[in-house]
């Protein structure tokens, strides 16, 4: 479901042996590249960019779980917003005489980021609009295009005041989804901010004020001795 979330279509049980496989090799290769490094010296610093590419492989490798969660953060509230564009573009044409089919092709403008999967999706509508839509919702991986999906099945079987009842709530409730993934960004940014403000502040002590500490220090041992 991570990978899922992150777009991103690789079978799990070979992901994760890759990622083992990379665990065993890399610090092998490290330390491969520090002993030949050692016996013949390699010219410039190819030695040491060789060895700091490894270790960021390492540890991409090793905290693969908390980037792929931050990625599918990033990844949900973009669809979101789309998802929200397309929504409302389907409100419009409440009450329209034209297809399902043709309301979601004038909705392919609104997308960006899932213009693909939805361009799969119209494809393979009139082959099995069903299978198309859980093909459409596993692509994407995410709960608010499960939700979308649901919603467009049952606008399919059929159009009524109480689907797209249904599909204003789900409208309310992305947007309001989408605010507060914005208000705790703010939030997050504020604290980077609050911590980027006290490096100045630690260093004029470090500079300033620490020799001072330290001669007080001196003369109150002195005093007490």
């Amino acid at each position: 479901m991570l990978l899922a979330g992150c777009g991103i279509r690789f079978d799990p049980a070979v992901y994760l042996a890759a990622r083992r496989s990379l665990l065993t090799v890399l610090p092998a290769a490290g330390a491969g590249i520090r002993m030949l490094g050692d016996l013949a010296p390699i010219p410039g610093r190819i030695g040491w960019n060789a060895l700091v590419a490894v270790g960021l492989l390492f540890l991409l490798a090793a905290y693969d779980r908390p980037l792929l969660a931050a990625a599918k953060r990033y990844r949900t509230d973009r669809i979101r917003s789309e998802l929200v564009a397309i929504s409302s573009q389907l409100l419009y044409y409440a009450g329209s005489r034209l297809h399902l089919h043709g309301k979601l092709m004038r909705c392919m403008p609104y997308a960006r980021l899932i213009r693909g999967e939805l361009h799969m999706l119209l494809n393979e509508w009139y082959h099995d609009a069903d299978a198309a839509l859980v093909r459409f919702k596993d692509r994407l991986g995410t709960s608010e295009a499960y939700g979308f999906a649901e919603t467009i099945r049952s606008l399919r079987l059929g159009e009524s005041e109480e689907i797209y009842h249904l599909l204003r709530e789900m409208v309310r409730e992305y947007k309001a989804k989408i605010e507060m993934a914005r208000a705790g960004r703010k939030e997050t940014a504020s604290y980077g901010l609050f911590v980027l403000a006290g490096i100045p502040i630690l260093y004029t002590f470090q500079i300033f004020l620490y020799p001072w500490v330290q001669e007080a220090q001196k003369l109150f041992d002195a005093l007490s001795s």
